[in-house]
């Protein structure tokens, strides 16, 4: 590992040519950071927006009390969201949402049956309920039971029948075919599925 200095940030370096306390003119910072003049219009828009600078006039900018403080305390301004995001992604109603629900109320079921609990009406979800399945399966949420449920032919095998092992909560597992793992909103975690 490299003990390399961190890289400053345009904003921090513009904030730093307040340390004299003066009132600083677009050109003046400009050329004396080598940069353009709207380069430093838009980080001085940025520091303003953070309450680190002031504009005392068109294109000329004070320090705010704020940003004396971040220049005693040498803190570096870096890009990115000043907290965490405040608003609750909206869970899609999706035919996997849908049967996750019927598994949690029947704890046993067959395709069948979740498939009538989660129809919406548009299109066969057989493929993707079958894949769901196999997917809840290899990560440990659903076993296959023993006893299959009667087929309607004489010679049919009959349904199979699943049983959920593991209800960690009312938010559907996704799976994230990308690392092949099944991440758990609830539990706020990555599952693995074995093969």
């Amino acid at each position: 590992m490299s003990d390399a200095a961190p890289q400053v940030s345009k904003a921090t370096l513009l904030l730093r040519q307040f340390s004299d306390g003066a009132s600083h003119q677009t050109a003046e910072l400009a050329e004396s950071l080598n940069t353009s003049a709207r380069s430093v219009s838009n980080t001085a828009a940025i520091l303003i927006g953070h309450g680190y600078l002031t504009r005392s006039k068109l294109g000329e900018y004070v320090l705010s009390l704020k940003g004396r403080e971040a220049l005693t305390q040498n803190i570096l301004i870096t890009s990115g969201p000043n907290g965490p995001n405040k608003v609750a992604r909206k869970r899609r109603d999706t035919f996997r949402t849908r049967a996750w629900r019927g598994m949690r109320v029947r704890r046993t079921f067959t395709m069948a049956d979740l498939i009538s609990d989660a129809d919406d009406g548009i299109g066969s979800h057989v493929s993707n309920l079958s894949r769901f399945l196999g997917i809840l399966q290899r990560a440990g949420y659903v076993v296959v039971s023993a006893r299959r449920t009667p087929g309607v032919a004489k010679t049919s095998p009959g349904f199979k029948r699943y049983r959920l092992v593991k209800d960690t909560g009312p938010i559907a597992p996704v799976h994230v075919a990308r690392t092949g793992m099944l991440h758990d909103f609830n539990l706020e975690e990555d599952v693995p599925c074995q093969d």
